[in-house]
C-alpha cells in the first residue's frame, strides 16, 4: 500500500483503497505524518476528490489533516466547503492552529471578492456578509493569541481589505508590524488599501516600506501598487515605479503577474499603445495577458483588432477562458452598436454582427454555463435585433442572475414588445429575485408603452416598498409613465417630490404635457427648466410637437432655430418632420422646403421627403411636390405610396404630367 501511495503521489493518480490490513495500518494513525503529506499534495494540485477519499478513510485525524482539506478547498474556489470543514474541526474536539485560521480567512476573502457589497456614507463599498463571517474568526484567533503569527496577521489584513474595511486592516498591520519586518504583511496592507479605496495611502505605505531595513518588494507588492495607480489614474507614476524595478535587475518586473497589472492599468485608461507595447515585450504570457489586451481593444473601440488578437490567441493554443469569451463578446457588441440596421422580413437587423454572433455562439458558447458570458451574449443578440436568439440563450440558462433578467426585460421593452417585458417581470418575481432600479425603469417604460395605468400603479407600489423611488432612473421613469398614461397630476407629484432633477426629469414632464396639448404648461416648464438644466434634443421634440398641434408656426420656428444656434443641437429626423408638419399645415411649403434643404444631404432620409410630399398632397402643390418626389427616387424607393401621392397632387392641380406619373404606377 505504501508503494501504491508513493506511486500515486508521483503520478497524481487516484488511489484505490481496498481495506486490507496494511492499508488499515497505514490509515490507523501509525503513519499519520505521511498520510497528511499525501492529502496535502493532492489538495495543492486541486485534486480534492482524491484528498477527501484518503481523509475520509483515516481512523484518526490531527489538526494538520483537517488543515490540508480546509486549505485545499480554500485554494480551489470552494470557500463554503473550506468554512464547513473549519467548523467540523471544532466538532471533532480539535483546536485550530495558525494554518487553520489562514485557510479559513482565505475562504472568507474569496467570498468577499464575489460579494456585491453596499456603499457606506463615504462611498466605499463594504462586503457586510463576508465581514460578519470574518469578525467571528478574528474574535477566535485573537482570544487564542494567534495574531503574533505573521501569516495569520497577513491573511486577516488581506481579508479586511477585500471587505473594504481598511481601518480594521490598518489596526492589525500596525500592531503586527511592531514585532516583524515581513514583505508579506506590507504587501497585504498595501493591497488592502488599494482594494478599499485608499489608494494614496497605499502608495504612501509603499514608500515607507522601501525605507524599511530588510524588507524588499516582491511581485505581489508591485501588483498592489500598480492597482492603486490604476484606481487613481496615475499612469505615469505607475510606469515610473515599474521602470525603477525593471532597472534593478531583480526579475520582479518581468513577472507575468506584474506585466498583466501594468497592461491592465494602461488598458483601463485607454492607453492602448502602451498596453500593446508591454504585451509585445513580454517574454512569457498567460491567458490573462491575452484577455487584458483583447478587452482593452474591445472597450477602446477597436473591435477589429480585438478579434484579430483572438484569432492569433487560438492559433497559439492559448486556453480560451470565460473571461476571453466575454472580451470577444464586448468587441462584437461594439461592432453591433456601430452597424446600421436594415429591414429583413420587416424586422430591423444588424446582419453582419448577427452572423458573427451566431458563428461565435455555435463554436465557443454552446452549452454555456458562465452567467456573465451568457448575459453578454443575450445583450449582443438584442443589439443585433434578434430577440428570438436572445430569448433562446436566456431560456437555456441554468442559473440566471438579476442582470440576466434585466437585460431580457429591457430588450423586450426597447423593441416595443411591452407585453413580453411584463411577462418576464412577472416570472422574475416568481423566482424570488428582487427587482432593482434598472428593472423598475424598464417595466415602467413597458407600462407606458401599453398605456397600462393600473399595472404601472401596482409597480409604483412595489417601488415604494423597496425604497427605490429616490433613484433618478426610477423617478424619471415614473414621471414619464404617468405622462404617457395621461395622469399629469401624479406625474407632477412625483416630479415635485424628487429633489435631484436633471434634464431627463424636466423633459419627461414636458413630454407629458405636450401629449396633452397643454402648450402653456410646456412653454412655462421649458423656461423654468433652463434655470436648473440644459434642454436636450428630447425636450425640443416635445416643444416642437406641441407647437405643431397648436398651430403655433412662428413660435415653432423660433424654437427650432434656437435649438440649432443657441443650444448647439443638431436636428434629428423627428425634429425636421415636426417642422415640415408644422409648416405644411400652415401651407408654408416653401419654408418647409428651405428647412429640409438647409440640412446636410446625408442627413435627409426618405421619411423627411415623404412628410414634405404628404404636405404637398394636402395643398396640391405640384412644384414643391416634384422636388420631394425626385429626391425620394434618389434616396429611397417608397414603392407605390410616393407615386400615388404625386398622382393625386397632379390630379388636383390638373397638371399635364399626370399621364407620366400614372403610367409609372
Amino acid at each position: 500500500m505504501i508503494g501504491q501511495i508513493n506511486v500515486a503521489v508521483r503520478e497524481m493518480a487516484p488511489i484505490q483503497l481496498n481495506g486490507d490490513r496494511r492499508e488499515r495500518d497505514l490509515l490507523s494513525g501509525k503513519n499519520i505524518g505521511l498520510i497528511n503529506a499525501i492529502i496535502d499534495r493532492f489538495a495543492k494540485r486541486g485534486r480534492m476528490d482524491e484528498a477527501r477519499r484518503i481523509f475520509d478513510a483515516m481512523d484518526r485525524r490531527t489538526a494538520a489533516s483537517w488543515n490540508c482539506v480546509i486549505g485545499g478547498y480554500a485554494r480551489c474556489g470552494q470557500p463554503y466547503l473550506a468554512l464547513l470543514f473549519f467548523g467540523l474541526l471544532h466538532a471533532e474536539g480539535l483546536d485550530p492552529n495558525g494554518r487553520s485560521f489562514v485557510a479559513a480567512l482565505q475562504a472568507c476573502s474569496s467570498l468577499a471578492a464575489t460579494e456585491k457589497g453596499v456603499r457606506d456614507l463615504q462611498g466605499r463599498i463594504i462586503k457586510l456578509r463576508s465581514l460578519k463571517r470574518g469578525l467571528a474568526l478574528h474574535s477566535q484567533l485573537q482570544s487564542g493569541g494567534f495574531l503574533v503569527d505573521r501569516f495569520v496577521a497577513s491573511a486577516l489584513v488581506d481579508f479586511y481589505g477585500k471587505c473594504g474595511s481598511v481601518r480594521e486592516a490598518l489596526e492589525i498591520f500596525q500592531a503586527a508590524k511592531l514585532g516583524t519586518k515581513d514583505v508579506v504583511l506590507w504587501s497585504a496592507m498595501i493591497s488592502a488599501c488599494s482594494q478599499g479605496g485608499e489608494d494614496e495611502l497605499a502608495l504612501e505605505l509603499f514608500e515607507l516600506m522601501l525605507l524599511e531595513d530588510g524588507v524588499e518588494a516582491n511581485a505581489r507588492t508591485l501588483v498592489a501598487v500598480l492597482d492603486a495607480c490604476t484606481n487613481l489614474g496615475w499612469l505615469d507614476r505607475g510606469g515610473e515605479i515599474y521602470s525603477k524595478f525593471a532597472r534593478t535587475g531583480t526579475g520582479i518586473s518581468s513577472s507575468v503577474f506584474v506585466s498583466n497589472s501594468l497592461m491592465d492599468m494602461y488598458a483601463k485608461w485607454g492607453r492602448l499603445l502602451d498596453c500593446r507595447r508591454v504585451f509585445d515585450g513580454m517574454i512569457e504570457r498567460d491567458s490573462v495577458s491575452w484577455n487584458v489586451m483583447i478587452m482593452g481593444y474591445a472597450k477602446g473601440g477597436e473591435a477589429e483588432r480585438a478579434l484579430e488578437l483572438f484569432t492569433a490567441m487560438q492559433a497559439l493554443d492559448v486556453v480560451v477562458s470565460s473571461r476571453t469569451l466575454v472580451a470577444v463578446l464586448q468587441a462584437c457588441l461594439d461592432m453591433a452598436e456601430k452597424e446600421e440596421a436594415r429591414l429583413v422580413d420587416g424586422r430591423p437587423l444588424k446582419v453582419a454582427s448577427l452572423e458573427k454572433a451566431l458563428a461565435f455562439h455555435s463554436r465557443f458558447l454552446d452549452g454555456l454555463e458562465d452567467v456573465y458570458a451568457a448575459n453578454n451574449l443575450i445583450s449582443l443578440y438584442a443589439w443585433c435585433g434578434s430577440l428570438d436568439d436572445a430569448a433562446r440563450v436566456f431560456d437555456k440558462m441554468v442559473i440566471k442572475d438579476l442582470v440576466s433578467w434585466n437585460i431580457m426585460i429591457e430588450a423586450y421593452t426597447e423593441s416595443g414588445n411591452h407585453e413580453l417585458a411584463l411577462q418576464e417581470f412577472s416570472k422574475m418575481g416568481l423566482q424570488g429575485l428582487k427587482p432593482d432600479s434598472q428593472t423598475f425603469a424598464s417595466v415602467l417604460k413597458a407600462c407606458g408603452g401599453l398605456g397600462a395605468l393600473q399595472a404601472g400603479q401596482a409597480i409604483h407600489r412595489l417601488i415604494e416598498e423597496a425604497g427605490a423611488e429616490s433613484s433618478p432612473a426610477v423617478a424619471n421613469s415614473l414621471v414619464s409613465f404617468y405622462g404617457k398614461c395621461g395622469d399629469m397630476v401624479e406625474s407632477r407629484r412625483v416630479f415635485d417630490g424628487f429633489p435631484d432633477k436633471d434634464a431627463v426629469s424636466w423633459s419627461a414632464l414636458i413630454a407629458g404635457y405636450s401629449r396633452q396639448g397643454d402648450s402653456d404648461a410646456v412653454f412655462d416648464l421649458f423656461e423654468r427648466m433652463q434655470e436648473f438644466a440644459k434642454p436636450d434634443a428630447v425636450t425640443f421634440s416635445s416643444v416642437l410637437s406641441v407647437c405643431c398641434h397648436a398651430g403655433l408656426v412662428d413660435k415653432g420656428m423660433e424654437y427650432f432655430h434656437a435649438m440649432c444656434s443657441d443650444y448647439g443641437l443638431s436636428p434629428s429626423v423627428e425634429h425636421v418632420i415636426s417642422m415640415v408638419d408644422l409648416l405644411g399645415r400652415a401651407n408654408r411649403l416653401e419654408d418647409a422646403l428651405a428647412v429640409v434643404e438647409s440640412l446636410p444631404m446625408k442627413e435627409v432620409c426618405s421619411r423627411i421627403w415623404m412628410a414634405l410630399l404628404g404636405a404637398c398632397f394636402k395643398w396640391k402643390n405640384g412644384v414643391i411636390g416634384e422636388v420631394a418626389f425626385d429626391a425620394l427616387s434618389k434616396v429611397d424607393d417608397q414603392g407605390g405610396t410616393a407615386y400615388a401621392l404625386m398622382a393625386n397632387i397632379y390630379s388636383g392641380s390638373n397638371n399635364e404630367n399626370l399621364e407620366v406619373i400614372a403610367g409609372s404606377l
